[in-house]
């Protein structure tokens, strides 16, 4: 079995350091994906921070003579196969650029893919033009539950699919780079919504519009805090989400309304509903909760079901289920909420055209 050459840049939270969660389900990090894969070997890493740096070498066996500062220097000294991209968000289209140049297989780089539509559609041209996959880490695609949920409403478990509702509900972003716009690109919609948005389209298809709702309760950050928005797919469903909002909670949640039945799914979230004959009105026909719904597809890790297909793609020259298309996808109605709330609240079609600005930075300048 080959081993694929691995080199981690950024060796933060989603990098390395969330497998300290004893909570989560494990691996829960690109480092610990590759490890469990048992198909890579983790050969070197960057990070600014020499501390974070050192601890990612002991705890993944790289010597130190394997870690880096510049970013530049690990891509110039080391050969590999794939590099993970787990940086600030506006550092992802220039290492992504020249990590594509260096002879790789493919990149995985974190979500959000870019601070704005242009660097990340030029992410997507460099690494074509270098034939080297591109994924964006939008992990619930390869969670069996979702997978499994597709499938059901596919095959017509809910009957016709009318309306859905979605909440990506976190506290207030803190201080540091999360709360700031040239660096993050936005606020909770950009660092959490990309999650709520690309799976949406996994599992609906495109947006034909969306009208939305920016705001924050001081102007002591320069990014949202809240976003509230309304949308209609291609197909005709409509929805509604809510982003952020200033709880005291994390909350991730998809409910699913069809013809024939209702679907809730989210962090620690599995229900089905079916229509059924009414317990409290004669002639009617009510929601009941069942007792068993269907099982996912699998119960991979999904970390480590992306690490694998990754590899898949590489040796059988085929595709992932979550590109750096996708991922522009998701970007790309991040900003059409921006922009609807800088224009007056109003709809906004996709796809758009010629957006070469983040409007947020407009919105609360106005």
């Amino acid at each position: 079995m080959q081993k694929y050459r691995v080199g981690i840049i950024g060796c933060g939270r989603v990098a390395s350091l969330l497998e300290k969660d004893r909570l989560r389900q494990h691996p829960c990090t690109h480092a610990g994906a590759y490890v469990k894969s048992g198909q890579c070997e983790i050969v070197t890493g960057c990070d600014i921070n020499r501390e974070r740096l050192n601890e990612f070498g002991y705890t993944f066996g790289v010597s130190k003579e394997h870690l880096y500062e510049d970013y530049r220097e690990l891509l110039d000294k080391e050969e590999l196969d794939i590099v993970s991209i787990c940086t600030w968000t506006h550092l992802h289209k220039e290492m992504t650029i020249k990590a594509s140049k260096k002879g790789l297989k493919a990149i995985l780089c974190e979500k959000p893919i870019a601070t704005n539509l242009s660097d990340a559609r030029e992410m997507i041209k460099e690494c074509e033009k270098n034939k080297v996959i591109l994924a964006v880490n939008h992990h619930r695609r390869y969670d069996g539950y979702y997978q499994g949920v597709k499938k059901f409403i596919e095959d017509g478990g809910i009957g016709e699919v009318r309306t859905v509702a979605a909440w990506m509900l976190t506290g207030r972003p803190k201080p540091g780079w999360h709360s700031k716009l040239e660096i993050a690109g936005g606020g909770p919609l950009m660092h959490d919504g990309t999650h709520m948005f690309d799976i949406l389209r996994y599992f609906f298809g495109e947006f034909k519009w969306i009208q939305a709702f920016i705001s924050r309760e001081k102007d002591d950050i320069q990014i949202e805090d809240r976003a509230v928005c309304y949308f209609e797919f291609e197909n005709g469903i409509k929805g509604f989400m809510e982003n952020g909002g200033v709880r005291n909670y994390f909350h991730f949640e998809v409910d699913i309304l069809g013809q024939d039945g209702r679907i809730h799914i989210g962090n620690g979230i599995y229900r089905y509903y079916k229509s059924d004959t009414s317990r409290m009105y004669e002639g009617f026909r009510d929601l009941v909760l069942q007792d068993k719904f269907i099982e996912p597809l699998h119960y991979e890790n999904t970390d480590v079901k992306q690490v694998l297909e990754i590899i898949n793609a590489i040796e059988n020259k085929g595709k992932v289920i979550s590109t750096g298309y996708d991922a522009t996808k998701a970007l790309e109605l991040i900003f059409a909420c921006y922009y609807s709330s800088l224009i007056g609240n109003k709809i906004v079609y996709l796809p758009l055209k010629n957006l070469k600005f983040n409007p947020l930075k407009k919105l609360f300048e106005t």
